[in-house]
């Protein structure tokens, strides 16, 4: 009798089958079993790779978030506008990622990286004034936040 070898589990392997399951499902359809059964595991194999759904829910997020590029510093308006579209575009292709990116309990490290790059390039910013928020930062805050309202 001929086995068939499955394909091994990894952490990316999982987080790249989660993102397609809820791009195609929507977020509601993720289960640890659906997920299982779409690699042809059983659910307890995957926290090998996932401690659980909230750290599997903040993987795919940062895939999204790997999506987007951040602005080239030496690019000026042109680069924060390249960046912006960028973003909108992750967020089309993966429209359930809005709501979660506003969430307050889902602010990933690759977000504020983001926000960050994008608040150094705004015009008359400096490195060093945290405490004053650029155009562009609210301005992409803003689009993510319409971006969810128009995808629920």
């Amino acid at each position: 009798m001929a086995t068939t070898r499955r394909k091994p589990l990894s952490r990316e392997r999982i987080l790249a089958a989660a993102l397609e399951l809820v791009d195609e499902q929507g977020i509601d359809a993720l289960s640890m079993r659906k997920l299982g059964q779409s690699l042809g595991y059983e659910a307890m194999s995957l926290y090998n790779h996932v401690a659980n759904k909230d750290d599997l829910l903040d993987g795919i997020l940062d895939l999204v978030l790997a999506e987007m590029e951040p602005p080239d510093p030496a690019g000026g308006l042109p680069a924060i506008r390249a960046s912006a579209l960028s973003a909108h575009e992750a967020l089309r292709r993966h429209a359930w990622a809005a709501n979660m990116l506003m969430s307050p309990g889902r602010i990933r490290p690759a977000r504020i990286q983001y926000m960050e790059a994008l608040r150094t390039r705004a015009p008359g910013s400096t490195r060093t004034s945290r405490s004053r928020r650029s155009p562009t930062s609210t301005s992409t805050g803003c689009s993510i936040s319409m971006r969810a309202r128009t995808t629920t």
